[in-house]
């Protein structure tokens, strides 16, 4: 549903003068400074509603002078005056609805009390909004009445009833109660809070100030830290040194740890450590497997983007390579991503493409190693795989748009556009190479079933364009609204790529959720070859408020 246009509008264009002044009369507020136009009587009238926090009374007296008019929509005004931050997280999480979904926190409203008070108002508009959506109208409105007893909401009640709702809830934090058992995939479902695995810990990187500076801040579990000026040691001379050994994957162990330590140091520093902390205990009184430590890099922060965030190492070991503690990076849009969960049978289109001139690609080998990692929910008739090797752009088109998978696989190169951009490479009719850029994929996974991408590099990949390539498409599809990508930040060697991918696809097919599934393949890399850097290359962009797939 849209937004309704402003309240004054509603006056202006439905009451008289003297009827606004009779319901300024009724409201017990002054009327002697009224404006005499009616469209700036209007507006004042409802200033003056706004400053007695009586919103809620003048939306009922209008409602008995107009009951033709339709004013349940304006329930989010009266949540905005009478809720604080604190209170409008409770009235979404006593329903429980998903926050992170609704993009309701601190930090992306504004701050901890919403001093910004248009991003307050769109934030409590998109809680009312995803009730009505949802049938749960009458649920919010029941939450609002016991946690602000005595507002006048007779007519939200009536709405509610006119549309064949009641409410199924115990108001706001009682437990919820539905008649039925909630649809699998369904992100207002009652047991959603359950099937999230991981509290997420935020940290949001910005701009370089410059002078090779940057503002690093948190929040997570409702608390937040201030912004923190931080540097990283970009110029010297010894990180970039250890920065490319890694990109060339000829880094030592010892090597990754010291820059491993001071990307913690650069991310941690002592407030958001203290907060990383106590989050992560929290997070397990929860009943979670732990924190989900999303970075948030603005998009404008190249140089950024190209750091291995992934080795980042506290005093005990990565922080990627704990089941505890996974790290996502998070792409900055307004645009909604969609839910991860996928209820019905999971379609997995596998593509592949060996163009002439370029490394040869082994077929067989790449769809064996997927197959057998998913053979068991194959029996089960849980998931189907369809494999489109050799593809060309048509083909792929053509078998995507019947096919509608939930999860697209490709394996081949990539490479990068004399713009710069980067893309995959298929081939066309005659065998040779036929990139398709971030902008075709767009093009073809917009509007789709699709929830997961996974870009992997076969094995004989040659080192740092392809790559690059890759990162490049992933944070454009996350950012039109792709909940998640799997893409390689560096080349992957022969004898890791394979093992990784199947470890990655059999901990999916036991259950993990996605970012747990990325984390064990890790750790199996890591595992496989103790002094090896290679587990770090994976990287997985995400804006999906959780990471489970099959529920």
């Amino acid at each position: 549903m849209e937004k309704p246009s402003g309240l004054n509008n509603v006056l202006a264009q439905n009451f008289s003068k003297s009827e606004l002044a009779d319901i300024c009369f009724e409201l017990g507020v002054e009327v002697e400074d009224l404006p005499e136009a009616r469209g700036s009587r209007a507006r004042e009238l409802i200033l003056l509603s706004r400053r007695h926090m009586r919103t809620d009374k003048l939306l009922d007296w209008l409602h008995r002078y107009r009951p033709e008019l339709m004013l349940y929509p304006y329930l989010f005004l009266v949540i905005k005056e009478n809720f604080d931050a604190k209170g409008i997280l409770g009235l979404c999480q006593g329903l429980q609805f998903n926050c992170q979904a609704l993009r309701l926190s601190a930090l992306e409203l504004g701050s901890d009390v919403f001093s910004n008070d248009n991003l307050k108002e769109d934030g409590v508009w998109r809680l009312q909004d995803h009730a009505l959506e949802n049938g749960r109208f009458a649920d919010l409105i029941a939450a609002v009445d016991q946690a602000k007893p005595g507002l006048k909401l007779d007519l939200f009640r009536q709405a509610a009833a006119d549309m064949g709702q009641q409410a199924v809830a115990q108001p706001a934090g009682g437990p919820v109660k539905p008649d039925s058992e909630p649809k699998p995939g369904n992100d207002t479902a009652v047991k959603l809070d359950d099937l999230i695995a991981y509290a997420d810990f935020d940290i949001h990187i910005g701009l370089d100030r410059g002078d090779g500076s940057y503002e690093v801040n948190a929040d997570s579990l409702g608390r937040q830290t201030q912004r923190i000026v931080q540097k990283l040691p970009l110029d010297d001379q010894n990180f970039q040194d250890v920065a490319a050994y890694l990109r060339d994957l000829i880094a030592s162990a010892d090597e990754a740890k010291e820059f491993g330590a001071a990307l913690y140091k650069f991310l941690f520093p002592p407030e958001i450590d203290r907060l990383f902390a106590r989050s992560l205990d929290v997070a397990k009184e929860k009943g979670k497997k732990g924190l989900r430590v999303r970075l948030h890099i603005d998009p404008k922060a190249t140089q950024l983007q190209q750091i291995p965030w992934e080795y980042c190492l506290d005093d005990r070991d990565y922080l990627a390579l704990n089941t505890e503690t996974p790290v996502v990076r998070y792409t900055p849009t307004d645009r909604a991503s969609k839910s991860i969960n996928v209820p019905e049978k999971v379609r997995i289109l596998v593509v592949m493409a060996s163009p002439k001139g370029m490394d040869e690609l082994d077929v067989a080998a790449e769809t064996a190693l997927i197959e057998n990692a998913l053979k068991k929910l194959k029996a089960d008739g849980r998931v189907e795989v369809q494999i489109l090797p050799n593809a060309t752009r048509g083909e792929l088109r053509r078998v995507y748009r019947r096919y509608d998978p939930h999860i697209l696989h490709f394996t081949g190169h990539g490479m990068l556009k004399a713009d710069g951009e980067g893309a995959i490479v298929l081939q066309d009719d005659d065998g040779n190479a036929q990139p398709v850029d971030a902008s075709d994929m767009l093009k073809l996974t917009r509007g789709t079933s699709t929830k997961l991408v996974v870009l992997s590099a076969c094995a004989t990949s040659a080192f740092g364009e392809e790559s690059a390539a890759f990162m490049g498409v992933a944070p454009r599809l996350v950012w039109d609204g792709m909940p998640a990508v799997v893409a390689m930040q560096f080349a992957v060697p022969e004898h890791v790529a394979r093992p990784f991918m199947q470890d990655f696809y059999e901990f999916l097919a036991d259950g993990e959720p996605l970012e747990a599934a990325i984390t064990e393949a890790r750790i199996g890399a890591s595992f496989d070859d103790e002094d090896s850097i290679f587990w770090a290359i994976p990287v997985l962009f995400m804006r999906a408020p959780d990471g489970n797939i099959w529920v």
